[in-house]
């Protein structure tokens, strides 16, 4: 039997596997196993698990003998999935931290532990018990507890049978923050879970008298929740001056939710780049990455919105050009820690970023693309796509193969997944969904229309935005009503049967892609946005992490 680490799971071996186990150690196993799953049990070998788990924990247990037999025992059962990915120097560093509070109380003077012996293998458990007999025949007095031979074992070098086929190369710069699949022929073949994010709006257009504050702290605590539950990013956009979304420096706002949820990453859905100075962009990054340790992916666009334009005194025709001449600044300047440039709006002299980048930011680049030329942008790039669900899929495969036959042809190399952004409605009752799904997406498209002026002629004369007019003018023949339902058949809503079922047409149609959720959007009141984040992480999230990679788009 292997235990493989996922939320829900640390608890129950704890419970099941101690031997006549007292009132107090299944109480014990219990509660820390709920608290594993709160510090991302599935994320197993992250740094700070450890750094935090008795800062965390051990309060909650007033460790003593056997609470400490319990808090011990769950520790083992994250330990043995982490020393691979970690290092062991680096994992001995995080559990000497918590080694003697956690294992000198523990109830069992020598020996593994059931939990410990699963987790660990028959090779650790033959190791120690010969060991334990060699210290009894050497009257050592105390032989040497469980904590200590484990400790020893990792030293020598021995990897837990339940991590070898998922190694990670102890020299790797930057560890991405997502568990590793159990072996399967898709993951041996390469593949990997599908990567599902959470999408922060902030907006308060559709809310009666909904406060900035409000806002703020109920996006802020669905994050919190999204980060407890198995989301693998928290992603926000960047907006300013109105309800429809206001989010001014997502770049600040990151590295507190960074900081906030130590277990998750944190994204830019985008930073926008015409508006900023890209030697400030590449500086905010470097900071927040190294303060985070490597858990920024930093999505960049170029702005839609004219009322955004000109507040910050700037051209939308300038756009294109602002974009592609900054975005490969600032990734040279993450890529070799220096910045420069001399083209026609950044004349930037040759100066170093201090701090200076601390890991590669390769595959953690992202670019928001829905037009031809933001998609060969993209490619050039070597980004991942971002894509928002606002009209049928169908519609977007072209553009999506396109994008990855660019970046072939740019790179030479299989082009990273796009990313999906959708706004989603979730629900147990299959009579009442679609009514909300209509309200909510519906006032976020209402919204959505006033904030970009999909209804109005400006687009006809702003240079490279000529989609967007191709979208005004289906807007304008359509009506409101026809795009919320052409929104409806591109976002996710229902039943998490119905989400499912939709996810998996869309594979069929389009590939593997990465997904980026919102839940509160278009007045959704805050219960519903948590009952849809919780229903979807329950019985949705779980499915679209067991599913292999796809060896075919259908549109390829």
């Amino acid at each position: 039997m292997v235990v493989v680490v996922r939320p829900g799971i640390v608890a129950r071996p704890v419970a099941q596997h101690l031997e006549a186990p007292s009132r107090c150690e299944l109480a014990a196993g219990q509660r820390l196993g709920k608290g594993a799953e709160a510090l991302r049990a599935h994320h197993p070998h992250q740094p700070e698990l450890f750094r935090d788990l008795h800062a965390r924990l051990a309060p909650a247990f007033e460790i003593d003998g056997a609470r400490a037999a319990g808090l011990g025992q769950a520790l083992a059962v994250v330990v043995a999935h982490a020393p691979d990915a970690l290092g062991r120097d680096r994992l001995l560093d995080r559990l000497e931290l918590v080694g003697e509070v956690v294992f000198q109380g523990m109830a069992q003077p020598r020996g593994l532990g059931p939990v410990q012996k699963i987790v660990l293998g028959e090779e650790a458990e033959a190791r120690i018990g010969e060991r334990a007999a060699q210290g009894m025949r050497a009257r050592q007095n105390p032989p040497a507890g469980p904590a200590q031979q484990v400790l020893e074992l990792l030293r020598e070098g021995y990897v837990p049978h339940a991590r070898r086929q998922n190694a990670m190369p102890d020299d790797t710069k930057h560890l991405p923050m997502k568990a590793f699949p159990e072996a399967s022929e898709e993951t041996e073949r390469g593949g990997s879970p599908m990567d599902v994010g959470m999408m922060m709006v902030f907006a308060s257009y559709g809310w009666e008298n909904c406060t900035d504050q409000r806002v703020w702290d109920e996006e802020i605590r669905l994050a919190r929740i999204a980060a407890d539950s198995g989301f693998d990013c928290l992603w926000s956009a960047e907006h300013h001056f109105n309800d429809y979304s206001f989010v001014p420096d997502n770049l600040a706002l990151m590295t507190h939710l960074a900081a906030l949820c130590p277990n998750i990453d944190v994204g830019t859905a985008a930073v926008i780049l015409p508006w900023h100075d890209p030697l400030r962009v590449a500086e905010n990054a470097a900071v927040l990455d190294l303060l985070s340790k490597g858990r920024l992916r930093l999505g960049m666009g170029r702005g839609l919105a004219r009322r955004e334009f000109e507040a910050f005194r700037l051209s939308m025709d300038e756009s294109r050009g602002r974009f592609d001449e900054a975005a490969p600044m600032i990734i040279e300047a993450l890529k070799t820690g220096f910045m420069e440039g001399n083209g026609p709006f950044y004349k930037q002299p040759r100066i170093e970023i201090r701090p200076r980048p601390q890991r590669s930011f390769d595959g953690r680049i992202y670019a928001v693309a829905s037009s031809e030329d933001s998609i060969d942008s993209a490619a050039k790039l070597g980004a991942h796509i971002v894509m928002f669900a606002d009209r049928p899929w169908e519609m977007r495969a072209p553009m999506i193969e396109k994008g990855r036959e660019l970046h072939r042809k740019y790179h030479g190399t299989a082009p990273p997944t796009v990313m999906l952004t959708e706004f989603c409605v979730c629900g147990p009752d299959a009579t009442t969904i679609e009514d909300e799904a209509r309200r909510y997406q519906g006032k976020f498209v209402e919204s959505n229309f006033y904030h970009y002026e999909f209804l109005g002629e400006h687009f006809k004369t702003v240079k490279g935005y000529d989609s967007y007019q191709q979208k005004a003018e289906i807007a304008r023949k359509g009506g409101l009503d026809g795009a919320v339902t052409g929104f409806m058949q591109a976002a996710s809503w229902g039943t998490p049967d119905k989400i499912l079922r939709g996810l998996e047409a869309r594979r069929e149609l389009l590939g593997d892609f990465e997904m980026n959720v919102a839940f509160r959007f278009g007045g959704t009141p805050y219960e519903v946005s948590e009952r849809g984040l919780k229903l979807f992480a329950k019985e949705v999230l779980p499915v679209l992490k067991s599913w292999g990679p796809v060896k075919a788009a259908q549109a390829a």
